[in-house]
């Protein structure tokens, strides 16, 4: 019988996003087996209740029960669990009973986790993204989520309802759901018995923010850019770049800027309003253009391409979205991204220069790399302009030390390949987990 995997997540979108596959490539097959358990008629997504991607199976929780996760992780019967995400009700649900159960869960971190913003910093955060309405949508999902954390408490202290820690629960979910929804208060019974994370300040803020311990935190650095080192080829003539950009249409003998919008609008994201934005991304490229650049929009894999229509068929500009990451960086002179997006990571590992453009003003931001000393703000056309003119010195404006210490601290790349690392500690857990049970 093999040994099974089951990974925890809201939707399928992991598995093709690269952030589930290249821990199961670093296991033998024949051994192990991953299964992937999500929520997504819960959370609103639209997902089959059953299919299987790149080989990996995959159930939504209604195959089971929506109501009690203690019934699909008894069915699915895994030897480990591995969930992407660890602060809210479904995931303290799920530590919860996989504890009394005695099955290992792993947490591994695939997103910053605000590192920045301290304790009320990061409930701010979440209360803010929410209008009136979107308040009321969650009210469905957050039923759910509620149901099944005392289910799941309820299983593993029979007595739970004659407990301080019910009453504390019920005080805190109905005077702020939202917030109580993203941000239970941290408890020992919902620690993961391994967490894998980016960089040194994610292991302190787990340890101050959920009280974990720092024996259960892996530094491990971020799986999604481990290939980072196999996509640099050393290309001192530019050769490889000019026939990459020739063969892309755009103009060898012009600089290459890559833009990075990210999805505030299509994720309805207070202060965020679709003519402005779109007006906004037409303006970024004009400006690239008549200043000489040859233009690459790479879209986020949710985006609207309807906000995009005035960009195609515009001379000079490249509109993309299903393309490597990695390679387009690699390629470009100049990359224009939003000071939050995860995209910066491998704009820092490449050393390229970066204009932090905040196309919603008034949008809260989650991560703020420009306060750690990452990359130019410019916050209007103006400024956009004047950037784009200095071009050729651009790299002088760049602290580029602040790029080494930010790798240290939040990406730690250099160390060891991620995926390989998780892999590990699954075949040394699951027989130590066999032997106790």
């Amino acid at each position: 019988m093999k040994n099974r995997i089951l990974i925890i997540d809201f939707w399928t979108k992991a598995i093709p996003a690269g952030q589930i596959t290249p821990i199961y490539d670093q296991l033998d097959k024949d051994e192990y087996e991953f299964v992937l358990l999500h929520f997504a008629s819960i959370a609103g997504h639209k997902e089959k209740q059953f299919q299987e991607i790149e080989g990996i199976p995959c159930y939504d929780c209604s195959t089971f029960s929506k109501i009690n996760i203690k019934k699909a992780l008894q069915k699915l019967n895994p030897d480990i669990i591995l969930i992407l995400n660890h602060s809210d009700l479904m995931d303290r649900a799920v530590l919860k009973v996989g504890k009394k159960l005695k099955i290992p869960v792993f947490f591994f971190q695939h997103g910053f986790l605000i590192t920045h913003l301290g304790k009320e910093g990061h409930k701010e955060f979440i209360g803010n993204i929410y209008t009136f309405r979107k308040y009321l949508k969650q009210l469905k999902k957050y039923i759910y989520f509620f149901v099944n954390y005392l289910l799941a408490s309820q299983f593993v202290d029979k007595f739970y309802i004659f407990k301080k820690e019910f009453y504390m629960f019920m005080f805190y979910a109905l005077i702020n759901p939202v917030k109580f929804l993203y941000y239970l208060p941290a408890s020992k019974l919902t620690c993961p018995d391994l967490s894998f994370v980016y960089g040194e300040k994610d292991k302190y803020f787990l340890m101050k923010t959920y009280n974990y311990s720092e024996s259960s935190i892996v530094v491990g650095g971020s799986m999604l850019f481990e290939g980072y080192l196999d996509v640099v080829v050393k290309d001192d003539d530019g050769k490889e770049a000019r026939n990459w950009i020739r063969n892309k249409g755009l103009d060898i003998d012009k600089k290459t800027v890559l833009f990075l919008p990210s999805i505030k609008v299509e994720a309805g994201i207070h202060g965020s309003n679709r003519e402005v934005f779109k007006q906004m991304l037409k303006t970024v490229c004009l400006s690239g253009i008549n200043r000489g650049f040859n233009l690459i929009v790479k879209l986020h894999q949710h985006a609207d391409e309807g906000l995009y229509e005035d960009l195609k068929g515009m001379e000079g500009v490249w509109l993309i979205r299903n393309s490597n990451l990695l390679e387009l960086v690699g390629k470009s002179d100049l990359i224009i991204i939003e000071p939050t997006s995860t995209a910066v990571i491998p704009c820092i590992l490449f050393k390229k220069p970066i204009i932090h453009l905040q196309l919603i003003p008034d949008a809260r931001l989650g991560f703020d790399y420009s306060k750690h000393g990452i990359g130019v703000v410019c916050r209007d056309e103006q400024g956009l302009n004047e950037l784009l003119e200095k071009s050729n010195s651009f790299g002088d404006l760049v602290d580029y030390d602040a790029y080494d210490v930010f790798e240290k601290e939040f990406c730690n790349y250099r160390n060891i390949k991620t995926s390989r690392l998780i892999a590990d500690h699954i075949r040394t857990q699951i027989p130590m987990a066999t032997a106790n049970n």
